[in-house]
């Protein structure tokens, strides 16, 4: 089961996909719903995934189920600090969810933080991503900064196309 109800149309955002996939990652964590579901219906796919908080990996494993292995790997890190590390002539991703927030934005933006919302970030994730590839977004705010991410990802990527949720 997918919760919360986001989770499904970021999943239903594979369906644009180009190839088939093999790499995914997931910035940001949380319980780990989302990178388990891809990894029971996708047995082919590695999944990278990042969370900066110790504390929340922790608790998914223990309160979640969430468990690391040779196709789910599990990185501590900030997205922004992951993106620049790997470099350009890393291997690239068929789909890429970025599901990080912040709890308190200034912006009345709580999803993706800031820093993964400028164009230098906007262009390390598309640079990240294959040939065909999905970047699947959580965008949790006030509909003018839902708009405002809407416009900096044409700015940036060659297609954007909304799923709302409830």
């Amino acid at each position: 089961i997918l919760l919360p109800q986001y989770h499904v149309a970021m999943v239903a955002a594979l369906g644009l996909c180009e190839r088939p996939l093999r790499r995914a990652l997931f910035l940001g964590v949380g319980g780990g719903a989302l990178c388990m579901h891809l990894r029971e219906r996708h047995p082919a796919c590695t999944l990278d995934c990042i969370e900066p908080d110790r504390l929340v990996l922790g608790l998914a494993k223990r309160y979640f189920g969430l468990r690391p292995g040779p196709r789910l790997r599990l990185h501590t890190s900030g997205a922004e600090e992951y993106l620049r590390r790997r470099g350009s002539r890393a291997h690239r991703f068929e789909a890429i969810f970025l599901d990080a927030s912040v709890p308190a934005p200034d912006d009345g933006m709580c999803a993706p933080p800031p820093s993964l919302r400028c164009a230098a970030a906007l262009r390390l994730l598309r640079d990240t991503l294959g040939e065909g590839g999905v970047l699947a977004v959580n965008a949790l705010g006030a509909e003018k900064g839902v708009a405002a991410l809407r416009a900096a990802l044409g700015a940036v990527f060659e297609a954007v196309h909304a799923i709302g949720c409830d």
